[in-house]
């Protein structure tokens, strides 16, 4: 009983420290912005790989490196973005549908990158702003849903990432 007593105690020494540090939520990295969006009451979220590759480039690892340069051209994702694009405007231009409720978009294209799906992912779910905040660094999501990449490792990734955020992905 008396080593459960001690753990106790340090567990809560380390609750008492924590609460004491102020939390700030800071940008890592530099923002990723959508290749396409639109503002509306509702954002829907896609991630599409308008590019299938990128240019191979030799890294130095003393400078961090620039964004990808993506390279060919993808027409398969290219129109299943088109399609959503469609789908969003259809809903927006009916009246019985969603009547008073404007739908938008953000859409990011990944190179066929997994690791910039995930980036547009955690995007889509956080946003880039800087805040200083009391407390944990909480804040609602950008988007209320991702339309995901049509590769299944990708969204595997993209799954794991935004799950706790328990933001759906299609």
């Amino acid at each position: 009983m008396e080593p459960l007593v001690a753990l106790l105690h340090m567990v809560i020494a380390i609750m008492t420290f924590s609460k004491a540090n102020k939390t700030v939520c800071t940008l890592r990295g530099e923002p990723v912005h959508p290749e396409l969006w639109k503002d509306g009451d509702i954002i829907v979220g896609g991630v599409f790989s308008f590019h299938s590759s990128w240019e191979i480039r030799q890294l130095t690892y003393s400078i961090m490196p620039p964004p990808l340069k993506c390279i060919s051209l993808n027409f398969r994702d290219f129109q299943y973005a088109q399609s959503m694009l469609f789908a969003i405007e259809e809903i927006n231009n009916s009246s019985t549908l969603l009547p008073g409720v404007s739908l938008g978009y953000k859409i990011y294209d990944t190179c066929g990158s997994v690791a910039v799906g995930v980036r547009a992912a955690m995007a889509l779910a956080n946003g880039y702003e800087k805040m200083s905040v009391e407390g944990p660094c909480t804040k609602h999501a950008e988007v209320q849903a991702i339309i995901g990449d049509t590769t299944s490792s990708a969204c595997m990734a993209i799954s794991k990432g935004i799950g706790p955020f328990k933001l759906p992905l299609v």
